[in-house]
């Protein structure tokens, strides 16, 4: 017997097994079929080996390929089992080293076709897709399995080279483990031919400490698909140079339920993950995602959950994002077209095109917490529009986001009517301007058609054209909030309306603007503005600014507002001789002396002699 050869190690080149160019594809075929069929029927319950030494020639030291093509009428080249009858004892299929490699000839076949009841690991071989890109569909593993009857499947220190679809899990396959394997699409590879190195479509696979490589610029290469699955799972994982490289999508009517993802670097000639239509309970803990270094940055974004053409049921939900970078794309590093409540907790959204992220559909229960979405990205040199761009959705929560330095502003609120965008509360943000060194920012927040906004102990300062810029809105609160600029010219809130476009309901409270040169500084109220009230904000209210001093009362129902268009609380005094002074209709009973009038109130002073009036802002 040859070599290695002994009780429960089943050699290969003892089933007529030839390797080198010498070795006829058909019959290695055949002869590697046979020995895998007697080490399953072996009927060890500790399993077999099915041993694939390498060789070398003699003279030239250089190890050899076995040659593999399907033999005429075989489903696959080999079959795992081949029949019924055998046992589903565990089966190792092993070579020697990296050197042990099979080419397989065959263009349009399947090299491994394993029913995942056989419970096969196969370790340390190298597979090269022979065929030269003749199709799209040839396949390195194909691995299936019926209804509850999963034993699971391993691929450990596997290389696969070239082949169109290099590992492709069928749905019911349970406990696919991929550990330290490598597919590779060379130069070699037809640049007119897609491919995806795995396809998910069974539960609980397992992808560890793998690398995923393409090189070429085809619109249809995949790194990853995952699709109609339950629970599958990459870590420290490599993705590299695919069109695509991670895309998780509905397939067959089945959701895609809970993938997993921790610690992979992701770079892509595309977006890095693509979110299709059925996906729930997604997670990415600490990954990287960029475009690949070889492609200008690509005018896309690096994480997109866009939906699918033609699917009715456009439905995501729960998808959590976790100290996650995303940086260089010409786009958006994240973007959110659709689904609920998506989360992003912590990470980087710096230096991409148009945003760090962006809601832009018809999405709602959106949390983006402690998010780093600064404008300059130092590894780039890209100075992003916005940190945040929204232009749709409801209930959406930022809390503690750094949107500073970018190119116009931080936080960008951009509905085309006030239901366009509903119920934003940002928290506790900071939206600067200068930051590494840049100085564009010209907006701290940016809100145009929303209603229900709620900004709150934010950082606005030094930005270039106002702290908060509102228009065309309805209930908006900005409170306990620093606004101050040491930018010449730099104004702190500006409220603007048309009559089209009116805005109401605005509330300033408790905001820090006193480095900003005056109460006219600190708010510019420009049209169609109703219901809008300063109180208690330091450079506005604390400016006792004389809104009028005079030796006549103003004409008919007066307030801050019309008198000098301030909006805070006012105090007016009055020395006259049988005037009488009403407050929202209601006499006072007094010709003269000091009144108070809150924001929303007016007052009035009618008949009698005026011999002065004058009003004060609080």
């Amino acid at each position: 017997m040859t070599d290695f050869s002994q009780p429960g190690i089943v050699n290969v080149l003892d089933y007529g097994m030839v390797p080198g160019p010498d070795g006829d594809g058909v019959s290695n075929a055949m002869a590697l079929q046979a020995a895998i069929d007697y080490a399953q029927d072996f009927s060890n319950p500790n399993g077999s080996i099915v041993l694939i030494p390498s060789f070398y020639d003699s003279s030239y030291m250089e190890y050899g390929d076995y040659n593999i093509e399907t033999p005429p009428d075989w489903p696959a080249a080999i079959n795992i089992p081949n029949g019924t009858g055998y046992t589903a004892g565990p089966l190792l299929i092993c070579g020697t080293g990296q050197g042990t490699g099979l080419r397989m000839l065959t263009p349009s076949s399947t090299l491994f076709n394993v029913v995942a009841e056989s419970d096969v690991t196969f370790q340390d071989l190298t597979v090269t897709d022979a065929s030269e890109g003749e199709t799209t569909d040839g396949t390195a593993f194909s691995v299936t399995a019926s209804v509850g009857s999963s034993e699971g499947i391993t691929l450990f220190r596997i290389t696969l080279i070239d082949f169109p679809q290099a590992v492709v899990v069928g749905s019911h396959v349970d406990l696919l483990n991929m550990l330290q394997c490598t597919i590779s699409y060379d130069d070699n590879y037809a640049s007119d031919l897609g491919c995806t190195a795995v396809s998910i479509s069974g539960t609980q696979t397992n992808i560890a400490q793998c690398v995923l490589s393409y090189v070429g610029s085809n619109s249809e290469s995949f790194g990853v698909s995952i699709g109609g699955c339950a629970y599958p799972k990459v870590t420290d994982t490599q993705v590299t140079g695919f069109e695509t490289g991670i895309q998780i999508k509905r397939t067959g009517g089945m959701n895609a339920v809970g993938p997993s993802f921790s610690g992979i670097n992701v770079q892509a000639m595309g977006s890095c993950v693509q979110f299709l239509a059925g996906v729930y309970d997604a997670c990415f803990v600490d990954c990287t995602f960029q475009p690949t270094p070889a492609s200008l940055p690509p005018d896309v974004a690096g994480i997109s959950i866009v939906g699918s053409d033609g699917d009715e049921n456009q439905d995501f939900d729960t998808i959590r994002f976790t100290s996650c970078t995303v940086v260089g794309y010409g786009l958006y590093g994240l973007e959110i077209n659709i689904g609920q409540n998506i989360q992003v907790n912590g990470g980087s959204f710096s230096g991409n095109g148009t945003a760090g992220i962006a809601i832009l559909g018809d999405a709602a229960e959106i949390q983006i917490t402690g998010a780093n979405c600064i404008g300059t990205c130092a590894s780039t040199g890209t100075t992003q529009d916005y940190g945040i761009y929204v232009t749709a959705g409801q209930d959406i929560q930022l809390v503690g986001v750094n949107c500073s330095g970018n190119g116009a502003s931080g936080i960008e609120i951009d509905g085309v009517s006030l239901t366009s965008v509903q119920d934003v509360r940002i928290i506790g943000s900071i939206c600067e301007n200068s930051v590494l060194g840049g100085s564009l920012q010209a907006y701290g927040i940016s809100v145009y058609g929303a209603s229900g906004v709620l900004i709150d102990g934010c950082t606005l300062t030094g930005n270039t054209a106002f702290a908060a810029y509102l228009s065309f809105v309805e209930n908006v609160t900005v409170t306990a909030s620093d606004l101050d600029s040491a930018e010449s010219g730099a104004k702190g809130v500006f409220v603007g309306g048309s009559t089209d476009l009116p805005t109401t309901y605005v509330f300033i409270r408790g905001c820090n603007g006193a480095q900003l040169g005056g109460y006219s500084d600190f708010l510019a109220v420009v049209g169609n503005v109703s219901h809008l009230e300063v109180t208690d904000c330091a450079g506005y209210n604390d400016q006792q600014a004389i809104l009028a001093n005079s030796v006549t009362a103003p004409s008919g129902t007066f307030s801050g507002i019309t008198v000098n268009g301030y909006y805070g609380p006012t105090a007016f005094y009055l020395a006259a001789t049988g005037a009488t002074v009403t407050i929202d209709s209601q006499s006072t009973h007094l010709s003269s002396g000091g009144f108070t009038l809150a924001p929303g109130e007016t007052g009035q002073i009618s008949g009698g002699s005026v011999t002065h009036f004058l009003m004060v802002g609080k």
